[in-house]
């Protein structure tokens, strides 16, 4: 998330950058020859004043992708606000006693999405009990997307890995063990609840998840 990238802005915002970019340039060289009293640039001059240009938009933007939330940024990029904790549950491939003809296994999670004008960093927990006592596993995102749907609603897609708590009594029936998956979830913006499922080859497991903005 500090790593500044453009990766949530449309190409119309990214063209008036480069414009704003270029406009810099040009200011620059009229205050770098009102200083100097320069007639003509050379080639450091020219140097210069574009690095100036560049760095001052690149300031600009990793102070408003870190910490400005406003909402007609967020309008203006195609996204939402969708900070906060999240609490539901996951209902897992695996059945009951391994009984096929027996419910599949529920478990529980709360989930964290931190988010700003840059990116979103995802991670959270899996409990065995409603209570959220007896965790199974954490896990944490390492690579997020989000996208406006044309309903409204918007895609979250994500790979996270996942540590399973070794001391889960579990652990050795269901392989509770360290791997990687997929996520992908739906954000409603006006109920602020997010469904979807996830799957890893590693486990060859699969669920559907459902949370709720706590």
């Amino acid at each position: 998330m500090d790593k500044l990238t453009f990766k949530n802005y449309p190409p119309t915002i990214l063209a008036i950058l480069l414009c704003v970019i270029v406009a810099l340039n040009f200011g620059f060289k009229v205050l770098w020859g009102t200083i100097w009293e320069h007639k003509t640039f050379g080639l450091w001059d020219e140097i210069l004043c574009i690095f100036f240009s560049y760095s001052t938009v690149l300031a600009v933007f990793t102070y408003i992708n870190k910490n400005c939330m406003w909402k007609w940024v967020l309008k203006l990029l195609g996204v939402c606000d969708i900070r906060g904790k999240y609490v539901g549950k996951v209902i897992s491939s695996y059945h009951i006693e391994d009984d096929l003809s027996k419910p599949h296994i529920e478990l529980f999670c709360k989930m964290q999405i931190i988010q700003n004008i840059n990116a979103i960093k995802i991670e959270g927990n899996f409990y065995t009990d409603k209570e959220c006592t007896n965790r199974s596993s954490h896990f944490a995102s390492f690579w997020e997307e989000i996208k406006k749907k044309e309903n409204g609603d918007f895609d979250i897609r994500y790979f996270f890995s996942s540590k399973g708590s070794q001391l889960h009594p579990d652990n050795a029936k269901h392989g509770l063990t360290n791997h990687d998956g997929v996520c992908v979830l739906t954000f409603n913006p006006k109920s602020h609840t997010l469904k979807g499922y996830y799957f890893n080859h590693e486990r060859f497991s699969n669920g559907e998840i459902y949370l709720e903005l706590q």
